[in-house]
C-alpha cells in the first residue's frame, strides 16, 4: 500500500487539489491512487493520519493559515472511503453518504422505482397516481361524496405503499362508510382516465435517455398492479422499450417494504442483486431495496424529509443531482461550466413584497413573484437554483440567478420563488412586470450552518450564472420575444407566448 503523505494545500497545484476529498469529520484527505484505479473500482484509498490542519466551516475550506477556498472538485471515482463522505460539489457541501460503514461498489444494474420518483405523484394515492393537482382534486370531489373533506397533508401515510394497503388507510383514516372494495371500485376510473396527464420528474427522461445510450440493463419495480404501470409509461416515448424487466405489486406475495419484489427484479435481470442499484422515493422503497441486498440512492418525495432516509446510501435532493459514476455507471456528460441545461421554462408577473430579508439580512435584493400564479411550474420543479434571463418593464433584459424551494435556512413554510437579477438597479421595483426564462440549474436547495456561508454560496451561484449566460447555449435565450416587455404590460403566464 502507498504511504499518503499529509498535503501543503496552498503549494498544490488545482489538478491536485481536485485529488483531495473532504470527509464527514470536516477534514481534507489525499486520494492514493494506484494503476488499478478506475471509476467505482478498489485502486484507491484515503489515510486519515494524512490531516494537517485543513478543516471544513461553514461550507468553506479552512485552512491553519485562517485562509479559505471557495471550491474543491471531487472526483468520487477515484475515491473509496470507509467512513461518511460529505461531498463538495461546484463549492458548497452537499449530500453525504449515510451509513457510516458504507464502502462505494460498482453496480452493473439499475432498479427504478416509479410512481415518485420517475414521474411527478408527489401526493401519492395507492396505485392509482397522477400529478399532484390532479391527486387532490380527484380525492377532493371522492371524499365530499362522504361528507368529508380531504386533507393532503396526509398523504405521506400512503407513500409506497400497495393498493389495497394505502385504500384501507384513506378508508380508516375519513371514516368513509363504503367497504374498501367499493372505495376501489368507485375511485379508479376516475384516475385511469388521467394517466395521459402525468409528466415526468425532472430528470426522469434524461436518467432513461442516457442509461438507454450506454447499455445498462433497467428494471422498473413498483408496488402498483404490472398493468398499470405498462399503461402510465405507455404515454412516455422510449419508456417501455427502456425496461428489459417490469415487476408489479401484483406479481409478488408481499409488496415493499419487503424486498421480494426488487429480489424479483434481480433475477429477471439474471444479476446479483449486489449488483444492482436501487432509486427510490419512499421509506418502504429504500427499505426494500437495502433488505434485498442492494445499493440504495433515496430521493425524498415529501418535501424536508430527507433526514428520515438514514438505511439509504445516498440521500438526493433530485434525478438532477444523481452522480452515476459514484456507483461504477457511465457518468453524464451533459453539464456545462458548472451548469446543467433544462428545458426552458417561462414565468412572469408582478414583483411583489416578499419576508422583506433579501436586502435588509442578505444584502441580496430578490424580486418576488406572486407564487399562485404558477402553481404548476413550482410543481413541477424541484427545489434547487436555477438560472436565465430577467426582463423587467421598460428597464430591458438581465441575467438571473433565482431559487425555488423552501430555503432551509429560513424554513419556510411554502415553496416560492425568489430571483436575483444581477444588475444595480439602486432601487425598488415593486409592481412593475417581471418575465423569466428559466434555463438552467446549478444545484440543489441545500442548508447552511451559518448566515455567512449562505451569503457566500449565493454570490458564488451569482458568478456562475453571470459566466454561463454568456455561453452560446443559454444567450439565445435572451433575445426570446416573451422578454420583451412593452412598458406597462400586465400579463401572468408559465408558458412563453
Amino acid at each position: 500500500m502507498v504511504e499518503a503523505r499529509a498535503p501543503d494545500w496552498w503549494s498544490l497545484s488545482s489538478e491536485e487539489r481536485r485529488d483531495l476529498v473532504v470527509i464527514g469529520s470536516g477534514r481534507l484527505m489525499p486520494v492514493v491512487k494506484s494503476d488499478r484505479a478506475k471509476r467505482g473500482g478498489n485502486g484507491s484509498q484515503a489515510n486519515s493520519s494524512a490531516v494537517q490542519g485543513i478543516e471544513v466551516t461553514g461550507g468553506q475550506l479552512k485552512g491553519s493559515r485562517a485562509r479559505s477556498m471557495e471550491k474543491l472538485c471531487w472526483r468520487s471515482y477515484d475515491v473509496e472511503i470507509a467512513s461518511q463522505v460529505a461531498r463538495v460539489g461546484r463549492g458548497d457541501l452537499t449530500f453525504g453518504m449515510a451509513d457510516s460503514n458504507f464502502v462505494p461498489r460498482a453496480t452493473s444494474h439499475v432498479i427504478l422505482d416509479l410512481d415518485g420518483t420517475l414521474l411527478n405523484t408527489v401526493s401519492i394515492l395507492y396505485g392509482y397516481l397522477v400529478t399532484d393537482a390532479i391527486t387532490n382534486e380527484v380525492l377532493k370531489v371522492f371524499i365530499m361524496r362522504y361528507g368529508k373533506k380531504w386533507d393532503s397533508r396526509k398523504a405521506h401515510r400512503i407513500v409506497g405503499r400497495t393498493p389495497a394497503e394505502a385504500a384501507a388507510i384513506i378508508v380508516e383514516d375519513y371514516e368513509l362508510s363504503c367497504t374498501l372494495e367499493e372505495f376501489i371500485s368507485q375511485i379508479t376510473p376516475m384516475f385511469f382516465d388521467q394517466w395521459c396527464n402525468i409528466k415526468p420528474l425532472p430528470g426522469s427522461n434524461r436518467l432513461i435517455k442516457h442509461l438507454t445510450s450506454h447499455g445498462i440493463p433497467m428494471a422498473l419495480a413498483s408496488n402498483s398492479p404490472k398493468s398499470n404501470i405498462e399503461e402510465k409509461i405507455s404515454f412516455h416515448e422510449g419508456w417501455k422499450e427502456a425496461f428489459s424487466v417490469i415487476v408489479g405489486g401484483d406479481e409478488v406475495n408481499m409488496g415493499k417494504p419487503s424486498p421480494e419484489i426488487f429480489v424479483e427484479a434481480a433475477k429477471r435481470l439474471n444479476v446479483d442483486p449486489s449488483t444492482c442499484l436501487v432509486v427510490e422515493d419512499s421509506l418502504p422503497g429504500v427499505t426494500a431495496g437495502k433488505e434485498a441486498g442492494m445499493l440504495v440512492v433515496a430521493v425524498p418525495s415529501i418535501p424536508k424529509q430527507g433526514g428520515l432516509y438514514n438505511s439509504a446510501d445516498e440521500v438526493i435532493n433530485s434525478l438532477l443531482d444523481l452522480r452515476l459514476e459514484k456507483w461504477g455507471l457511465p457518468p453524464f456528460d451533459d453539464w456545462v461550466e458548472d451548469t446543467l441545461p433544462i428545458e426552458p421554462c417561462y414565468i412572469g408577473g408582478p414583483v411583489v413584497k416578499g419576508f422583506g430579508r433579501g436586502s435588509k439580512i442578505l444584502g441580496i435584493p430578490t424580486a418576488n413573484l406572486p407564487a399562485e400564479n404558477f402553481s404548476s411550474v413550482l410543481s413541477e420543479h424541484t427545489s434547487g437554483v436555477y438560472f436565465g434571463w430577467a426582463g423587467l418593464s421598460s428597464r430591458g433584459i438581465f441575467k438571473m440567478v433565482m431559487s425555488i424551494g423552501w430555503n432551509p435556512y429560513f424554513d419556510n413554510a411554502e415553496k416560492t420563488v425568489e430571483p436575483w437579477l444581477l444588475h444595480d438597479f439602486g432601487e425598488d421595483f415593486y409592481g412593475e412586470e417581471l418575465r423569466l426564462a428559466i434555463v438552467g440549474y446549478i444545484r440543489p436547495e441545500a442548508n447552511f450552518p451559518t448566515l455567512e456561508s449562505l451569503i457566500a454560496r449565493i454570490h458564488e451561484d451569482g458568478r456562475i450564472a453571470e459566466r454561463a449566460l454568456d455561453l452560446p447555449i443559454y444567450a439565445g435565450y435572451k433575445d426570446s420575444p416573451y422578454l420583451k416587455i412593452a412598458c406597462n404590460e400586465v400579463a401572468f403566464t408559465d408558458r412563453p407566448v
